[in-house]
């Protein structure tokens, strides 16, 4: 979670001294353009790493998982480790649904620090199959408060995931999901696009850096 203020600073800083070595430095255009090309470079690295080992699956919709176990043996495990899983000053998951009939399990977090709300909700939905198996799906939405977190409460997340698989063992992917490709195929998946909110703030950066040349020139 450091690496994206390293990688931010670094390039926002190279930027700022090269727009000021060939343009001009302390302008608007310079000031907005290093900060921009900081956030796109955390952009990019965090799109094409959701997380920092094994599968490049996305932190909070991991690629389902096919245990060699009966459902309702999963399904206990799990809401055990919900259960049993303690933070901080004794916060802890609270069901929402637990539901044996429905297959799923639906639970939140809420962790309150002196200077911080952290808030994930988790849901589970499990599938039998034909081979005595269990196809285990899980989502996730988090919040926090502190605004420096790219991906709020990831930590507890891959906690939670480690847990799981201590547990219940990694499993494997699901019949469906299995190709008969490179398996190194299977890993890529198509970046996220940026938001409006940086596409617009990149085109004023393109305008301000025009003014900047034009005012150059004109001197």
């Amino acid at each position: 979670m450091l690496a994206w203020p390293i990688v931010w600073i670094l390039v926002s800083g190279s930027v700022g001294y090269l727009y000021g070595w060939l343009i001009c430095p302390w302008t608007d255009g310079a000031c907005l353009t290093s900060f921009i090309a900081g956030v796109w470079a955390v952009w990019f690295v965090t799109a094409r790493n959701p997380q920092k080992n094994g599968r490049k699956d996305d932190l909070y919709y991991p690629t389902p998982r096919e245990y060699k176990l009966p459902l309702k043996d999963v399904y206990s495990r799990i809401n055990e480790i919900f259960a049993e899983s303690r933070y901080n000053y004794g916060d802890r998951w609270v069901p929402v649904t637990s539901d044996t009939e429905a297959k799923r399990i639906v639970t939140d977090l809420r962790i309150k620090d002196k200077d911080t709300k952290k808030y994930v909700q988790a849901e589970v939905v499990f599938t039998d199959t034909s081979t005595d198996s269990t196809i285990v799906r899980f989502q996730f939405e988090a919040n926090d408060d502190n605004w420096l977190e790219w991906r709020p409460c990831s930590e507890i997340i891959e906690e939670l995931m480690r847990k799981i698989k201590l547990q219940i063992g990694e499993g494997m992917l699901p019949q469906e999901l299995r190709k008969t490709e490179n398996p190194d195929e299977q890993t890529r998946r198509k970046m996220p696009a940026p938001s409006w909110a940086l596409i617009g703030l990149s085109a004023l950066c393109i305008v301000l850096l025009l003014k900047d040349i034009v005012r150059e020139l004109l001197r």
